[in-house]
């Protein structure tokens, strides 16, 4: 690998570094949205907490840990397993500040 190549992948990982740090913050909002404004839903023998207003829509299945945040399409999903949390997906957006608004 020369130096370019280690230059533009030190960068890509830098830049998902940054991005999960970002998605982090974006997921503890998402949490304390739900602890404070949430309920749970019941279906079947599955239950979840939600959070919705307009196009946005929070979602936490406290049985696998899963939190997903929808706006529109799915922007952001992260697993909470082993003490540890996975960003799955996150797409940066209009959204965070209809998020950030919400916590407001």
């Amino acid at each position: 690998m020369d130096m370019r190549e280690r230059r533009t992948a030190s960068r890509h990982t830098m830049d998902r570094m940054t991005k999960d740090l970002r998605a982090l913050e974006l997921f503890e909002l998402a949490q304390s949205v739900l602890d404070a404004k949430g309920h749970f839903v019941s279906v079947g023998l599955i239950a979840y907490k939600e959070y919705r207003q307009g196009e946005l829509s929070i979602r936490y299945w406290p049985s696998t840990g899963h939190l997903e945040v929808w706006h529109k399409r799915k922007v952001l999903a992260v697993n909470r397993g082993h003490g540890q949390l996975d960003v799955r997906h996150y797409v940066p957006g209009e959204w965070e500040a209809v998020l950030e608004d919400v916590v407001e």
